[in-house]
């Protein structure tokens, strides 16, 4: 029931204006990745060819604790986080279930 207890935490502080992209980890609990979501803003996404478009975009901020693992580890669970962000059905499976990436 204590959501420090979990492999990651996130945090939509967007959808109450709040423009944070850092949150602080804590001491208490198993987290180790905390992601906050920022406010949706007009952001230029650029093309190959060097033009770009504005659309709507979501800033992530993401705190890892070093202490408990390697860069190789927090790579794959960034992986599997936007993964899951990306498919939010995947949310839905059992907790067992593999995500492939």
């Amino acid at each position: 029931d204590d959501p420090y207890y979990s492999s990651v935490f996130v945090s939509n502080l967007g959808s109450i204006k709040m423009h944070a992209s850092y949150h602080h980890l804590t001491d208490w609990g198993t987290n180790s990745l905390f992601v906050v979501i920022d406010e949706k803003k007009p952001t230029a996404f650029f093309k190959e060819d060097g033009t770009y478009e504005v659309r709507e975009a979501l800033r992530l901020g993401i705190t890892v604790d070093e202490r408990i693992a390697d860069g190789v580890y927090f790579a794959n669970s960034i992986k599997i986080l936007r993964k899951l962000l990306e498919n939010p059905e995947l949310l839905e499976l059992p907790l067992d279930t593999p995500v492939e990436l």
